[in-house]
């Protein structure tokens, strides 16, 4: 690096702004996106990656970003669903911050008597296997995520494998029904 020279990244606003800028974008601290807006996003790059990782074979050091844009995706889309998540964790003595299985036990609830029981177990049992793996939303994100997110005498000791033709067809399975869920809450609003 002693030869070249880092380029600004985060700056003022460039005075000639326009709609033909299209190499940057400005940021600022008010929310830009809803919640679902943001779980789309996340959800295309993670589509993205899981593409890109079975066209290689699903190298390990491109396993891990995949799995973990997926869990944070449907944390994302659960937010989206239960807006009130931050009053609903309340009532989870051990529920973290970025757990999705409290937010599933409350989806499940909530969908019980409007759609098919059958479809609502399935579609949870999904979210509930993403937490116990990674219920911190720590696992998949750093190196000793596993250490971070278990108590050292409650650490797994197993492993598993993930068929990633298996999470791409189960995830935009979940993901078109998040989205379809949301959509409808919309509506009814």
């Amino acid at each position: 690096m002693s030869k070249a020279k880092l380029k600004p990244i985060f700056t003022e606003p460039p005075s000639d702004i326009d709609e033909k800028a299209n190499c940057g974008v400005l940021f600022n601290p008010e929310p830009i996106m809803s919640w679902l807006e943001a779980a789309r996003v996340y959800a295309d790059t993670a589509k993205h990656l899981i593409k890109r990782a079975i066209k290689n074979d699903v190298p390990w050091d491109e396993a891990h970003p995949a799995l973990f844009m997926c869990r944070h995706v449907l944390e994302l889309y659960l937010k989206a669903l239960l807006p009130d998540w931050k009053k609903r964790k309340k009532k989870y003595a051990q529920a973290h911050s970025h757990g999705i299985g409290y937010l599933a036990t409350e989806l499940r609830e909530i969908l019980s008597s409007r759609y098919n029981k059958q479809d609502i177990e399935e579609l949870c049992q999904f979210l509930d296997t993403f937490d116990s793996i990674d219920p911190k939303a720590m696992v998949f994100r750093f190196p000793d995520g596993v250490i971070g997110s278990y108590a050292q005498d409650n650490k797994p000791d197993y492993e598993l494998w993930v068929d990633f033709r298996n999470l791409r067809d189960s995830f935009n399975a979940v993901t078109h029904a998040l989205d379809h869920l949301c959509l409808r809450k919309m509506e009814a609003v």
